[in-house]
């Protein structure tokens, strides 16, 4: 049989801009699993330890160097194609999304000896041929952040690998339960974020004082 735990939230007075109405300060009571509890208490003990050992962070992106979010990619009039689309994060673009360092600095300038080589097939005595283009037009231009980014580098400094490794992302915001739907509808298939009604019923529901 599963066991309920009863919480309260103190909620300061706010501006509901959906609503367009300012709420009074009331408390809110909920109701979770023990589990739930846990979770939640093992989680925020997460991020804390993240935000104590990475104070330098992004608080934008969390680590996580940008965002992806989904777009139509189906032709005009055929229906709906989830297309992936993964944009870099403004805040931290030149920074380390972990520990803050600047990748200008720490980045070696073997990076556009290298790429200029690449591009070259490892032709090195075509590269010394054309030494004086390559070298000063070419390196000129070349952006060793830019390389960085294309060959998904660790960070040089803290060992930041692009989500490969242990805490390379904040454990983020704490994800919505529904431990509400669970006891007032014991009935009920639970599908979170499938079920319109559910996510419906759970917006109304936020704003109704004990």
């Amino acid at each position: 049989m599963t066991e309920w735990v009863k919480t309260e939230h103190e909620v300061p007075e706010h501006y509901d801009e959906w609503r367009e109405m300012t709420l009074p300060a009331r408390t809110m009571t909920y109701w979770h699993t023990k589990d739930c509890i846990e979770w939640s208490k093992a989680h925020k003990a997460a991020a804390a330890e993240y935000e104590a050992k990475w104070p330098n962070y992004c608080k934008k992106c969390g680590g996580m160097r940008g965002d992806t979010h989904y777009e139509n990619g189906a032709p005009h009039g055929c229906g709906y194609w989830a297309m992936p689309v993964s944009e870099p994060c403004e805040d931290c673009y030149d920074k380390c999304s972990r520990c803050g360092v600047d990748l200008n600095e720490v980045l070696p300038d073997s990076l556009l000896v290298e790429e200029v080589l690449r591009r070259l097939d490892n032709d090195v005595a075509l590269a010394k041929q054309n030494g004086y283009y390559f070298n000063t037009y070419w390196m000129e231009y070349l952006d060793k952040v830019e390389i960085w980014y294309e060959q998904e580098m660790p960070c040089p400094v803290c060992g930041w690998n692009w989500g490969k490794g242990k805490d390379d992302y904040h454990p983020g915001d704490e994800d919505e339960c529904f431990c509400w739907d669970r006891k007032d509808y014991p009935g009920r298939d639970h599908n979170p974020g499938v079920d319109d009604w559910l996510e419906s019923a759970y917006e109304d529901r936020t704003y109704i004082p004990d």
